[in-house]
């Protein structure tokens, strides 16, 4: 059994990742916009325990009136249990989130997603439906970065790590979203939002 210091030592090693600070800035800054943007809008989307942790970080991000009184928008388009389930059934499950935001976004939105494996055709579908809509999107990975590492126009904050490591990606990315919210709250307060 792995200690729990070996374990620490391990979520140290990915996040030390090349570029992930540098990775993390572009997105903070991206998110910063678009929470100014007069009808901004974050998608975020994610499958088992990556759409847990993009329900999070849009959970966080419609808190920021309550924080610091700026009013933000975002939903996570795989947690409307009722709704993904519908389109999945009708249509596709590959096509679900791609629907949502199809219905939803406009210009001024940002498209945040999570998938360790990088190989989930609802989240590439996601993306490629951005990159058509000229709207920014950001993909959380992990291991070798997967299919949607080679796609066009996609920002990538990359864990890169052995495969399989599941449960130590998705914790830093959480984490990196905590961090991101911390930043954003910051520096919202101390710019008199």
């Amino acid at each position: 059994m792995k200690t729990w210091s070996a374990y620490l030592a391990e979520l140290q090693e990915i996040g030390d990742s090349v570029n992930i600070q540098l990775d993390l800035n572009e997105l903070y800054l991206c998110l910063f916009k678009t929470i100014h943007s007069q009808d901004g809008f974050i998608f975020t989307a994610g499958n088992g325990g990556s759409a847990s942790t993009a329900e999070h970080f849009s959970a966080d991000l419609s808190q920021m009136k309550k924080k610091v009184g700026v009013n933000t928008r975002s939903v996570c388009l795989t947690s409307n249990v009722a709704l993904f389930s519908a389109i999945s059934n009708d249509l596709d499950f590959h096509v679900a989130p791609e629907y949502i935001f199809s219905t939803l976004s406009n210009k001024n939105s940002l498209v945040v997603t999570f998938s360790a494996s990088g190989n989930s055709e609802n989240i590439i579908r996601l993306h490629k439906a951005a990159s058509s809509a000229g709207i920014p999107s950001f993909a959380f990975l992990g291991f070798d970065g997967g299919k949607i590492q080679a796609l066009q126009d996609i920002n990538q904050v990359l864990f890169k790590s052995r495969i399989g490591l599941y449960g130590e990606v998705e914790n830093l990315h959480l984490a990196a979203c905590h961090y991101l919210i911390d930043c954003l709250v910051e520096n919202l307060r101390d710019n008199g939002k």
